[in-house]
């Protein structure tokens, strides 16, 4: 019976479709775009739906030498659609003036920029990379900067959170596009951020949740256990997808979208680093870097060093580099002494003697991990000549070139991903910490960043390389 009705459908389908051919078949080209012309608008006013104005939209992409003026009056009934079909459109617009013009009006900024700021911004961006009209494009950004000068001082703690979203992405746009007038809001993030905070010590709510690591502790207290299954366990853990052993960033980097994750936010995100992954890893670090607390004191570092060293000459060894020409033990060594002076610091609670030596060690800790994934490289394209250039910190951790997968492959997509996220800044989403160009320039941090929290934080980065690559000397045994 099902069936029956099924073939019966199908039949009445063929019967439509063959229909509407010989309709079709009936009228020329000249003849939709002449009707298009004429009554084309009225049409769509008429029937207003958008599947309907879609189609007509791609008929007007297909033949726009002779339906510009069709073109310009569906933009003007529908700037939502023109926007999402920017693609489409954006070579017609290098050679039109007026239908760019229609994105470039104060009109269309009102209309769509409030809800759609990153994409519009997209689009001047686009123009400006042409370099063409720039008359118009430099009264719209008078617009923009009069908007975001009017957020700004409306900003309460009541609004912060949902101000703080235009005035961030109107910076991040100023800054991107190299405008000048981005430098009278220099002090603007740090004032927001001030705000948000007393916002959230009078409304806020805590969440908290118990952590068991003591099975963690007992298994690092353990005499009977090998040295290098416990220092492993600080940035490894068991990858309950793959089931193998895995730095915890390949845990974080494989969390899948939830709900939050289509939620306006401040917080800054891409296709990858979403909400739910940075919650995740900020989650995960939180229990490594305590559990890394165990050996980050006075009476253990000494010995967290030496089993660090240990897993540094079989890597070297392993991957063909020179252990004792190439000073990883004196680095070692260094990062050893800097340790005990800010335990004494503490101690003495010298203040600035502890800062200072932070910030050293994290600048230094930098460099030790740039000249380890350096040497790796090096070695692993050893038959190919290579520019200097591309043992640089940007090339080695950069995941959209196609053609540079030699630390992937060493380490792993994620971990790769992770460390470019503390370390760098991506080049496209603009995301990171950028601790290595930050604390080596000295810019966008303060005095109280240098901390015990980020010389914890750069050794594990560190440490996750180094038993990442032991992890791989073991799979070849």
């Amino acid at each position: 019976m099902e069936n029956d009705i099924i073939n019966e459908k199908k039949e009445l389908f063929s019967e439509i479709i063959s229909y509407l051919k010989r309709i079709f078949q009936n009228y020329q080209i000249s003849d939709i775009i002449r009707f298009l012309n004429n009554e084309g608008i009225e049409f769509l006013k008429k029937y207003d739906h958008h599947s309907i104005s879609e189609e007509t939209f791609n008929i007007c992409i297909k033949y726009n030498s002779g339906l510009i003026n069709f073109l310009k009056g569906i933009m003007q009934i529908d700037l939502f659609l023109a926007i999402d079909n920017f693609d489409k459109l954006s070579p017609i617009l290098l050679r039109n003036y007026d239908l760019a013009a229609l994105f470039l009006r104060e009109e269309t900024f009102e209309k769509i920029g409030y809800f759609r700021l990153n994409q519009y911004f997209e689009i001047i961006n686009f123009f400006q990379s042409k370099k063409l009209y720039a008359e118009l494009i430099e009264h719209l950004l008078l617009k923009i900067v009069k908007y975001c000068d009017e957020l700004v001082a409306k900003v309460t703690e009541d609004n912060v959170l949902q101000s703080e979203i235009h005035i961030k992405t109107i910076i991040n746009f100023l800054h991107e596009i190299k405008d000048s007038r981005v430098n009278k809001y220099e002090n603007k993030i740090e004032w927001l951020e001030e705000i948000k905070n007393k916002y959230f010590k009078k409304h806020g709510h805590i969440f908290s949740a118990d952590i068991d690591i003591s099975n963690t502790m007992q298994f690092l207290k353990d005499e009977n256990i090998d040295w290098k299954s416990k220092i492993l366990t600080l940035t490894h853990r068991k990858n309950p997808v793959s089931g193998n052993i895995e730095h915890y960033y390949n845990i974080v980097g494989e969390v899948p979208q939830s709900i939050i994750d289509f939620i306006s936010t401040s917080i800054s995100i891409d296709d990858y680093f979403t909400i739910s992954k940075q919650q995740s890893l900020a989650f995960y670090d939180k229990i490594h870097l305590t559990i890394f607390e165990y050996y980050f004191r006075e009476e253990r570092i000494e010995d967290f060093f030496s089993m660090l060293i240990g897993l540094l000459e079989g890597i070297c060894s392993f991957y063909n580099i020179d252990f004792k020409k190439n000073e990883f033990n004196i680095d070692i060594e260094i990062l050893l002494q800097y340790c005990f002076i800010i335990f004494q610091a503490s101690k003495d609670k010298n203040d600035a003697l502890l800062k200072g030596m932070s910030y050293s060690i994290t600048v230094f800790t930098c460099s030790m991990i740039e000249k380890l994934l350096r040497l790796l490289y090096k070695e692993q394209k050893k038959d190919l000549y290579l520019s200097i250039d591309w043992f640089s910190l940007g090339h080695l951790l950069d995941t959209s070139n196609e053609d540079n997968k030699t630390i992937i492959d060493l380490l792993s997509f994620h971990q790769v991903k992770f460390l470019e996220y503390y370390l760098l800044r991506n080049k496209t989403s603009k995301i990171g910490l950028n601790y290595r160009n930050n604390f080596a320039h000295y810019k966008n941090i303060k005095t109280d960043d240098f901390n015990y929290a980020i010389v914890k934080h750069i050794i594990l980065l560190y440490l996750g390389i180094v038993n990442s690559l032991f992890v791989n000397t073991t799979k070849q045994l």
